[in-house]
């Protein structure tokens, strides 16, 4: 059991994260969308104490494409084996652990299905890259 929350990034707040499509399939995409008001699973996560996200909805977890270091590649959902750790740390963002890379909205985008990737940090204009926690309740 853990908390529930939806992840809004702060540029575009009337968006959350989700997995594209509500898929419940290994490698599905995560990506903003608009927040819904009915069958919304797909848009509830937790964050585990190991830092592993999860979807409520499929039950898997972020991670990326390749699972490599790069900068530029889309977040996904994977299985527990393969998910990825992550710090929400006190500035809103959400980094990788060990790591100078955070979660990023791509080209700042506020349209929906946009994807989520792992970027730098960009230190000019970074609320593309800051996330709230809304506290929805719990599993």
């Amino acid at each position: 059991m853990g908390a529930l929350f939806r992840i809004i990034p702060l540029h575009a707040t009337d968006k959350v994260l989700e997995v594209k499509d509500g898929s419940l399939a290994v490698g599905a995409e995560v990506v903003i969308y608009k927040k819904r008001t009915t069958d919304f699973d797909g848009q509830l996560w937790t964050l585990d104490y190991k830092g592993r996200i999860k979807n409520k909805k499929s039950g898997l977890f972020i991670s990326v494409k390749n699972k490599g270091g790069d900068y530029g590649v889309v977040l996904t959902q994977v299985t527990q084996s393969q998910a990825l750790n992550w710090s929400y740390n006190s500035n809103n963002s959400i980094s990788l652990i060990n790591s100078s890379l955070f979660a990023d909205v791509k080209l700042r985008a506020t349209n929906d299905n946009n994807d989520v990737i792992l970027f730098k940090w960009d230190s000019a204009e970074n609320k593309h890259q800051r996330f709230t926690l809304e506290f929805y309740g719990v599993e």
